[in-house]
């Protein structure tokens, strides 16, 4: 084989071709959706938590979550971030969370 040409897939092992396509199949089959899919309410705030909430966990989780109260919001979101060291972005993040997401919801 010469260096220009290029390696044939091994027996068994599907080509690059089929195997990328073939996953997106499969995930699709199991019912699960790209993370872009997913969207959060609009709303003041929904940047900034996009951007503070995001980096951790899909944001998907938060509807997931118990709705909660703003102390109970502002509480969860402290333990989980370093947050408190920006105030504007902590009460943009738990005054959103607060009013999409409340007991009960």
């Amino acid at each position: 084989m010469s260096r220009l040409t290029p390696p044939r897939p091994s027996a068994g092992i599907p080509a690059q071709g089929f195997l990328l396509p073939g996953l997106a199949a499969a995930a699709l089959a199991l019912g699960l959706q790209p993370a872009a899919a997913f969207q959060l309410p609009q709303g003041a705030g929904l940047d900034t938590v996009r951007h503070e909430c995001a980096r951790c966990h899909p944001l998907k989780r938060i509807a997931e979550t118990e709705g909660k109260t703003r102390a109970d919001w502002e509480h969860h979101v402290v333990t989980m971030t370093d947050i408190e060291r920006r105030p504007a972005n902590l009460k943009a993040v738990v005054d959103y969370l607060s009013a999409h997401f409340p007991p009960g919801s």
